[in-house]
């Protein structure tokens, strides 16, 4: 049954995450009382204020419907501490603790029933400012920043707190609450787990299970993998460089913060777009997060960009839903491609290209269509389909169906796109662990945790032409705390012939770090290419994290 509903989730592919407290009424965020350092009596004032005269949950939930989205994520508790909904544990809630006086998760659960929508709880378990057992400890080394980012100036003495108690006392009576008295919940997604150790975390799954046994529960529950979770949740706003067979799912914001900021501005429905595709091509659920304001409304920009999406949705709905990864050893410089049965799926991002191409498919092609448009003249031949497009009459993403006339079929080995272009990448390397002692692993975002010298990785590749080739050496950027670790000296060893770099290169918007060596050599056919780390720097305990080398030719 568990399997039933993580599958059931999988394919919902788009949830509306929505991030409402008291703190929209000062409209600085949902951090307000961290990052001002309110006092706990004082950051309680803001209660009595709380009364949101336009809050309609049905208005929510059918802007979701409309928006394309098959679930709701609310904050049930933040880690301000404040609960939206009706609690014996604490006071500080919104039915007792404001004017308003009425129970936000209850009014949303009755309408998501009425529409059909799932509806997911966040739950801060580990951090909370108000809360003085909840810990604040391990201070980073830099500024004032604590490793939980919890209360530390109301809450100074870390030796009075106590998690084991926060999570018996507060955590449990409150999930009790949230998993008897509002019908099923889709998922328990718990955020910012701190120093939870592998224990208490199982305690509280399990607790969940016990409660609702299809109930999902999400990764953030704990930091240690050995902590079984029903779906990862990627780090805010990271997409994975490559697509990633197991549950997962990207939580983003539409705007420049999670909870409501006056003024905030707000993604085009285009970007929203580029979003979407990519993560459902990579095999994720896209979380897209709202902040309502200080009266229970979303914003009226944000809300007509999103029902822009669920227009495009609705014309795609093929493409959308129930779409898998499509294996490809490269990456489309035009977009990104996945398959239904025997449809492969090409999401056009690049509107100004007027052919595109997907080289290696094997099986014959029947059809070529463009979703909710006409038919495309197309040629395949033994490296793979080409497509000539009618020109663009829109910014938004383009969607090309392949239906073929059996099961999808693709060229082994790594060779180049329809461009020319050969990505080595994390997920097509083969990885020589040659340290007993190494943490080396290969993962969706890269490969990481490479710490030894020793531990090398190698592919042999198809160069599709002679002539001189530009190497793009790709690692992941500062991620959450800007930190990261450069200066590694690797060499690339092509075919025994030694190229040597420094890991340095520039910050691309996308948070990837690009060092660039032209004038490589290469003649077309077979290759061997061996990545060799001659120092690898650990200053801040994060090692070459590696993602590709992009070979292109010039």
């Amino acid at each position: 049954m568990r399997q039933e509903a993580l599958q059931q989730w999988r394919e919902m592919k788009f949830g509306l995450f929505l991030h409402w407290g008291i703190y929209s009424i000062p409209a600085k965020g949902e951090w307000y009382m961290y990052i001002d350092r309110i006092p706990v009596k004082e950051y309680e004032k803001l209660a009595p204020q709380f009364h949101p005269r336009y809050f309609n949950a049905e208005d929510w939930v059918l802007l979701a419907k409309n928006a394309g989205m098959r679930y709701i994520v609310l904050t049930a508790k933040h880690h301000d501490g404040f609960s939206m909904f009706k609690t014996a544990v604490s006071p500080f809630n919104v039915v007792d603790g404001t004017p308003f006086g009425r129970d936000v998760v209850a009014e949303l659960a009755d309408a998501c029933r009425r529409h059909d929508m799932k509806l997911g709880l966040y739950y801060s378990h580990v951090r909370e400012w108000r809360h003085p057992l909840a810990q604040s400890y391990e201070k980073q080394g830099r500024d004032d920043r604590f490793g939980n980012y919890g209360n530390y100036w109301d809450y100074p003495e870390e030796s009075a707190k106590d998690l084991e108690r926060y999570i018996e006392e507060f955590d449990k009576p409150q999930l009790h609450e949230l998993l008897t008295n509002y019908g099923d919940i889709l998922t328990i997604w718990f955020d910012t787990p701190s120093h939870i150790n592998a224990r208490q975390a199982n305690s509280l799954r399990e607790f969940v299970y016990a409660h609702q046994p299809n109930c999902l529960v999400n990764s953030r529950l704990c930091y240690d993998e050995c902590v079984h979770s029903d779906y990862r949740s990627m780090g805010d706003n990271s997409i994975p460089l490559f697509a990633d067979d197991t549950p997962w799912e990207t939580a983003a914001t539409s705007s420049n913060a999670w909870g409501y900021v006056e003024n905030s501005q707000y993604l085009p429905h285009t970007a929203m777009l580029r979003k979407l595709v990519e993560i459902i091509s990579k095999g994720g659920n896209l979380l897209l997060n709202e902040g309502p304001d200080r009266d229970g409304r979303i914003p009226e920009l944000a809300q007509n960009e999103l029902l822009a999406v669920g227009r495009w949705i609705k014309k795609h709905e093929e493409a959308v839903y129930t779409v898998k990864p499509l294996a490809l050893p490269y990456v489309c410089d035009w977009g990104y491609a996945a398959q239904n049965g025997n449809t492969v799926y090409l999401y056009i991002t690049d509107t100004a290209t007027e052919t595109v191409g997907l080289s290696g498919l094997v099986t014959p092609v029947a059809r070529c269509r463009e979703v909710g448009g006409s038919e495309l003249t197309f040629t395949q031949d033994d490296s793979g389909v080409r497509i000539r497009l009618s020109a663009a009459e829109t910014d938004e993403v383009r969607v090309i169906a392949l239906d073929c006339t059996n099961a999808i079929v693709l060229k082994d080995g790594i060779y180049a796109n329809d461009n020319g272009v050969v990505y080595l990448t994390a997920q097509n390397a083969t990885l020589h662990k040659r340290d007993p002692y190494s943490h080396t692993a290969v993962t969706s975002l890269g490969i990481q945790r490479w710490f030894s010298e020793q531990d090398t990785v190698s592919w042999r590749f198809t160069a599709p032409q002679s002539g001189t080739y530009t190497a793009e050496f790709t690692t992941a950027g500062g991620g959450f705390f800007q930190e990261e670790d450069i200066g590694h000296e690797v060499t690339l060893l092509i075919d025994g012939k030694p190229l040597e770099l420094t890991v340095e290169g520039v910050v691309t918007a996308d948070e990837k770090r690009v060092t660039t060596v032209a004038g490589l050599p290469l003649t077309g056919g077979e290759h061997e290419l061996i990545l060799q780390p001659r120092r690898i720097v650990n200053d801040h305990r994060v090692g070459l994290n590696f993602g590709y080398i992009r070979l292109q030719p010039q």
